[in-house]
């Protein structure tokens, strides 16, 4: 009985491929002319291109365009690294900088090796690269800069500054495209009462977990921040009178329903929460204070609610006034 199999050498081009593939590097090999034979995964992210788009090249300043760090071109026949590599059957390493689609040029490390049959014969080369440790340290820092600058230090969620650079996007953005969003502001009910009774430890978790529950339970599309103390704020894209009740009642149910759990101790707490839609004329300080004082309504209503005026915004769209101006707010 015989069964149709495929032979040993594709079996085993198929599994170098796709282990090649899960590989963070680019790598690529070629044949004898430097014909590019297999490109991976890898190469496509640190490039820009496609498996599709360079198989059957020939590599060569059409493609990578790799320069030395003196600026010179590496891609001539007797200047390539790959090409040595296919010729002498030696490895080599160089810095080296790459073309990517973009037109930015990356500082990579270039390794080659020869690609050998099983008997031993030269029948191309392999060549990897990948961002030199400078960059990835420089990248690594510019995150870090980015997340100190961004987050808060607690919570790990959006902080105030971002959460006013991006309020002022979606302001922008509202007026080009005619869009709407809406605000939401969130207080932890009686918070003093458990750092009074518990300790800060257990009030820096109580935070964190309320900050992790807003914002699974947020879209992907809105943004969650601590605004300072154990107050948070929302903004929620392309909401629709009726949409920010609901939104608001669903931090509410989400955060009632957690635990903060700490040896014997068992925790819940509660939030109050205003909510409004921009309007036409609103700024960023008369939406933050309108929303303040809809959160101001929902403490002096007994706590564990949602205020929203969206029935008012329905009647006042299409109005070009500035609602909350004049207006009493609990904020500086």
């Amino acid at each position: 009985m015989s069964t149709e199999s495929k032979p040993p050498d594709a079996l085993s081009f198929e599994l170098c491929r796709e282990i090649l593939d899960h590989v963070d590097d680019g790598v690529f090999f070629v044949d004898m002319d430097r014909r590019i034979t297999f490109w991976n995964r890898g190469a496509e992210r640190l490039t820009g291109l496609k498996s599709a788009e360079v198989v059957g090249r020939i590599c060569g300043p059409g493609i990578l365009g790799h320069l030395d760090e003196s600026g010179d071109s590496l891609c001539p026949v007797d200047r390539c690294p790959l090409s040595r590599t296919v010729r002498e059957g030696v490895g080599l390493t160089v810095a080296a900088s790459q073309r990517c689609r973009s037109g930015q040029r990356l500082q990579v490390f270039v390794s080659t090796l020869p690609l050998r049959d099983r008997a031993g014969k030269i029948i191309g080369g392999i060549e990897t690269f990948a961002d030199s440790p400078e960059r990835r340290r420089g990248a690594e820092r510019l995150g870090k800069l980015e997340a100190a600058v961004s987050l808060d230090d607690l919570t790990g969620i959006a902080n105030r500054h971002f959460f006013r650079t991006t309020l002022d996007a979606r302001f922008a953005e509202a007026r080009r495209d005619d869009g709407s969003f809406g605000l939401l502001m969130a207080d932890i009910d009686n918070f003093k009462r458990v750092n009074d009774e518990y300790g800060h430890v257990v009030g820096d978790g109580v935070l964190c977990l309320v900050a992790e529950t807003l914002a699974r339970a947020c879209r992907p599309t809105d943004l969650v921040c601590r605004w300072g103390g154990e107050e948070f704020a929302v903004i929620a894209s392309n909401a629709e009178p009726g949409d920010l009740r609901a939104v608001g009642e669903r931090f509410r149910r989400e955060v009632a329903a957690v635990r903060f759990i700490e040896g014997d101790l068992v925790l819940g707490v509660t939030l109050s929460v205003g909510a409004t839609l921009a309007r036409a004329g609103d700024t960023p300080r008369s939406l933050l204070e309108r929303c303040d004082q809809l959160l101001y309504a929902a403490k002096e209503s007994g706590r564990n609610c949602v205020k929203s005026d969206e029935a008012a915004a329905e009647s006042r769209r299409g109005e070009d006034a500035s609602p909350g101006a004049g207006a009493s707010s609990r904020r500086p």
